[in-house]
């Protein structure tokens, strides 16, 4: 009630008092709900662990790349098999285990402090369909190097990567680099270990990891086809890559612009065609890539209001 009670008053507001609203985390609050699509509903803690938390909890399911989020809330109703690679936090797992309470979701995520997070998530919000797989995906199977920020630097904790983005030379050289270690698997050793025998939707966002983590897992996608909505990073020529990568499947690419999902005949050309998110620090952008774009992409654009939407 409380939580509803403020969000009012910050929906209510004029921008510039919403503006100040928005940098405050009020002390006296932990858990709140955030609403999804279809009157469902999610428990969400921590309210001072990073400022996406706190995001999501005055602007509520449009805090966090809603046209995005609705396609994957979307996707997920009609997905028996849901692997979320690079969950960080679990919101994004949370929103697929909402949408589809039948699926089998596999949370992908190595950083210990984010895996302890999505525990207690799942423990309030009694998902019993959520596999933790506390693992980095990689090319490679074995312990390697896993770099995350400076927490004193970063607005969002925790974030972290199989390459280093952080520190002198990087796009991030305003935070230094803090080294770990985590275990490191392929797909298909991912698979195997954790019993996965079929996949129908993937969603990646692996800070720069994409095209490692696909070409070696090129089989998997070949034999299953699952649909892709994830992250795709501009680094040297890690988008061509992909994009030959998936074209040989035969998948079709989408980008997100704002309310529209737009054909992207090469994927490489998303950085024109749809929306990039900090160019000054490289780039990157959201896309949606199916082998059934005559039958996803209309569906999407039924079930999901104000999305505009075509085929290519």
């Amino acid at each position: 009630m409380l939580t509803r009670l403020l969000r009012q008053l910050y929906n209510f507001s004029p921008e510039p008092v919403a503006k100040r609203l928005e940098a405050r985390t009020p002390s006296f609050i932990d858990k709140f709900t955030v609403d999804f699509p279809e009157g469902k509903s999610g428990i969400i803690h921590g309210l001072g662990e990073a400022n996406v938390i706190r995001d999501l909890f005055w602007r509520n399911f449009e805090a966090s790349n809603p046209e995005f989020n609705r396609v994957l809330f979307s996707l997920a109703k009609s997905a028996d098999t849901i692997v979320d690679i690079g969950s960080y936090l679990g919101y994004y797992t949370l929103t697929a285990a909402k949408a589809n309470p039948k699926a089998r979701i596999y949370s992908v995520e190595p950083f210990p402090v984010s895996v302890a997070y999505q525990k207690e998530m799942i423990h309030l919000n009694n998902l019993d369909n959520v596999t933790i797989c506390d693992v980095a995906l990689s090319d490679l199977d074995g312990v390697l190097p896993f770099y995350i920020p400076d927490f004193s630097q970063s607005r969002i904790p925790n974030i972290g990567s199989l390459v280093d983005r952080f520190g002198e030379g990087t796009h991030y050289d305003d935070r230094s680099s803090i080294r770990t270690e985590v275990d490191a698997h392929t797909l298909s050793s991912l698979f195997d270990r954790f019993q996965i025998e079929s996949v129908d939707l993937i969603k990646f966002y692996i800070e720069e990891m994409e095209t490692s983590v696909f070409t070696a897992a090129k089989d998997i996608l070949a034999k299953h086809k699952p649909d892709l909505l994830g992250w795709i990073f501009y680094r040297d020529d890690n988008v061509e890559m992909l994009g030959e990568l998936l074209d040989q499947i035969g998948y079709s690419h989408f980008v997100f612009k704002g309310q529209e999902l737009i054909p992207c005949p090469v994927l490489s050309d998303a950085k024109v065609l749809g929306g990039v998110f900090n160019p000054k620090r490289g780039g990157r952008s959201s896309i949606f890539s199916t082998t059934n774009p005559s039958g996803k992409i209309p569906e999407l654009a039924v079930q999901i209001p104000g999305l505009t939407a075509r085929p290519n």
